[in-house]
């Protein structure tokens, strides 16, 4: 799916995102402006950009094995799933 509308805030995209994720079934994680999450290797990797800590739920059975589920600004949490 191609998303051709740039916003000036991106509510737009996101509101069209959520819609598609919604019609295929996917879980849609809405994390804040500044914070990201990926998997790699089985691990989950969330970064915290903004300017304020940010407390993320670990999912079940989630073990944390860099940081803290409290994220402060610039941190990193890694967590096994």
């Amino acid at each position: 799916t191609y998303v051709g509308v740039d916003s000036h805030d991106g509510a737009l995209e996101k509101d069209i995102l959520k819609k598609l994720y919604v019609q295929l079934n996917i879980p849609v994680m809405d994390l804040p402006s500044g914070v990201t999450m990926e998997y790699r290797n089985g691990l989950g990797i969330v970064l915290n950009y903004s300017d304020r800590p940010y407390t993320f739920n670990l999912p079940k059975g989630g073990k944390a094995l860099i940081g803290t589920a409290e994220i402060p600004t610039a941190g990193v949490l890694v967590f096994s799933m």
